[in-house]
């Protein structure tokens, strides 16, 4: 029996506090091996064996059967029985530390299940004087399993199944040993830290009764509590917090016991160092999703313009040949590039909006529904709505797209005038939903802008075409099926 405090030794004492550092005790607060210990009374030296379960008298108070003094079992004096040796008097042997008759194995599993269940016990069968790296190769052993079970199996499995389909394991291979060098060096970084710190907020404030070889102690050999972290092999990924946070309150209960100190300073002393590691997790982990959905948010908005400008492409090339086969006069009406060209009604809509040919309108029809007339209907209809459009027209749209080019000279210098704009449907999608404006110009390039800037764009735009004598046009958003733009709107 010796001191929680200083492991100085308790026997033959009559005081109840330590000799060394003064801190109380009681035989009845500790447990012995059953007939290990010897109860002696105070006077005569009259001895008596605990025959309890836990190595206690029983019953616990009694006479004195040769002085007749009335004893207690906290007021006797303890020895260890004849031909016992004081290690064999303690109930708590450390299963890592006393081998005898195990494999390494079995006490290391014995040592987990005591840091789950039982780490008061485990913190006090470890003696001060062990060695402290026992305990950091029990934790880096235990790392190792973890690790193997729970993510360099999955590795292997996929290996496995490669080489039965002929490919290479290679990659499997390196990705396993890669991730397991990687766990265990996070693994000793985080414990040298925890330790360093906990040990230090300690010393700050108020001292520790034993050195820094103590404390990691407890922190070593408690990481055997974060073994169910290895389940998430089979898609338990629960268990990995449930592993950490049992991690933790054993981290702290044998902290507690290996440096023992007044109130709860031992316990915030533990705690630091995980709420630091939990607040920079939660922040980079929040802050790594924020990044990721914007960077997916930009990636897909260039794939969304990579997609839109090809379809403006399309549509600029289909009106950019049709005046050779027209008298070089460009469509009256958007329509007229379908009757002309390959074009189909869903290359008049773009990608990540609501529109659809299905409710475009197209006087009384739709986009679909003309584009599944019959030719002589087909070309009745697109005529009946080119000539609806008024004789000042400027602007006007078919589904996503808005035409520009009225009053261009199809033969005029090449330029930076549009002659097509992408722009959705504001009758079927949100203002300001678009955020990339995609143009098709006279030069037969496309270009896009982030939508943001039209106001901007869209005066240079006009500069160039007051410059050639054509009327100012107007935001393409504003643009309707209903509504076309024309001169007399500024």
């Amino acid at each position: 029996m010796r001191c929680l405090t200083c492991d100085y030794p308790l026997w033959n004492l009559t005081a109840r506090e330590c000799p060394e550092c003064g801190r109380p005790f009681l035989p009845g607060e500790r447990e012995y091996v059953p007939n290990s210990v010897r109860f002696c009374c105070p006077d005569c030296d009259q001895d008596y064996y605990g025959t309890g379960a836990n190595g206690h008298l029983v019953p616990r108070s009694f006479e004195c059967v040769q002085c007749g003094r009335h004893l207690d079992m906290d007021e006797m004096v303890l020895r260890p029985a004849a031909g016992v040796e004081e290690e064999q008097t303690r109930v708590d042997l450390h299963p890592w530390i006393s081998r005898e008759g195990r494999t390494w194995f079995m006490a290391w599993l014995r040592t987990v299940g005591l840091s789950m269940v039982g780490p008061l016990r485990l913190m006090r069968g470890t003696p001060i004087e062990a060695p402290p790296g026992q305990s950091w190769w029990f934790a880096i052993l235990t790392g190792l399993i973890i690790l193997t079970a729970g993510a360099v199996l999955p590795f292997l499995v996929i290996a496995a199944v490669s080489m039965l389909s002929g490919g290479s394991p290679f990659n499997e291979f390196i990705a396993a040993v890669g991730f397991l060098v990687i766990g265990l060096v996070v693994l000793v970084v985080t414990i040298a830290l925890w330790g360093l710190v906990t040990h230090g907020l300690l010393l700050l404030s108020g001292g520790a009764p034993h050195p820094i070889g103590r404390t990691y102690q407890a922190l070593c050999y408690s990481a055997g509590a974060n073994v169910t972290t290895a389940l998430p092999c089979i898609g338990l990924y629960p268990f990995i917090f449930i592993g950490l946070c049992w991690w933790l309150v054993s981290a702290v209960l044998m902290l507690g016991e290996a440096q023992p100190t007044r109130g709860p300073r031992g316990t915030l002393a533990a705690l630091v160092f995980p709420a630091v590691v939990v607040v920079i997790g939660v922040v980079t982990l929040f802050g790594g999703m924020i990044f990721g959905m914007n960077q997916a948010r930009i990636a897909m908005t260039r794939a969304q313009a990579v997609k839109t400008e090809a379809k403006c492409v399309l549509v600029l090339s289909a009106l950019t040949t049709f005046p050779t086969d027209h008298d070089g006069r460009y469509p009256a009406h958007a329509l007229e590039l379908i009757e002309a060209s390959s074009l189909t009604p869903l290359d008049l809509v773009v990608g990540g909006t609501l529109t659809h040919p299905d409710n475009v309108p197209i006087g009384d029809q739709t986009l679909q529904v003309l584009f599944e007339l019959d030719p002589i209907e087909r070309r009745a209809l697109v005529a009946e709505v080119a000539g609806s459009l008024p004789d000042d027209v400027i602007a006007h749209r078919l589904g996503d797209f808005v035409g520009t080019w009225h009053g261009v000279d199809p033969n005029g210098e090449e330029g930076a005038i549009w002659l097509v704009v992408v722009s959705p449907d504001p009758d079927l999608n949100r203002p300001g939903s678009n955020t990339m404006i995609t143009v098709g110009l006279r030069d037969g390039t496309v270009t896009s802008f982030p939508a943001a800037e039209i106001v901007e764009q869209l005066w240079d735009q006009n500069a160039l075409r007051a410059a050639e004598g054509l009327p100012l046009l107007p935001i393409p958003e504003t643009v309707r099926h209903d509504a076309p733009a024309t001169a007399e709107e500024p």
